[in-house]
């Protein structure tokens, strides 16, 4: 989990990374999306919500962690939604994810 959220902070200083509801759906919804986090601890119409818009963009969606690890890893405070808008970092994520979830 602790490779997750450093790559995680190493997205945001790169500028890669879009937190907050609203900043997800339109990075989302215009194509820039590669992978969307949500907190454990999300509500779950956030949850729901994403699920469906992710599934119909074709974009992954992973829920993990806390949102205080998450906030922690990212600098963010009061984010529970992030998505990444870069290939590479999408990618490692996903497999550091995956692999975690085995």
């Amino acid at each position: 989990m602790e490779k997750i959220l450093s790559l995680l902070g190493f997205a945001k200083k790169a500028g890669k990374l879009v937190t907050g509801t609203n900043a997800v759906l339109r990075s989302i919804l215009y194509g820039d999306a590669y992978l969307v986090i949500i907190a454990d601890d999300a509500g779950s119409s956030v949850k729901d919500k994403f699920k469906r818009i992710c599934d119909e963009n074709d974009v992954k969606l992973y829920i993990l962690g806390n949102s205080k690890d998450l906030e922690r890893a990212t600098g963010e405070e009061n984010k529970v939604i992030y998505s990444v808008t870069e290939a590479g970092f999408s990618n490692k994520l996903g497999q550091l994810i995956e692999s975690l979830e085995k």
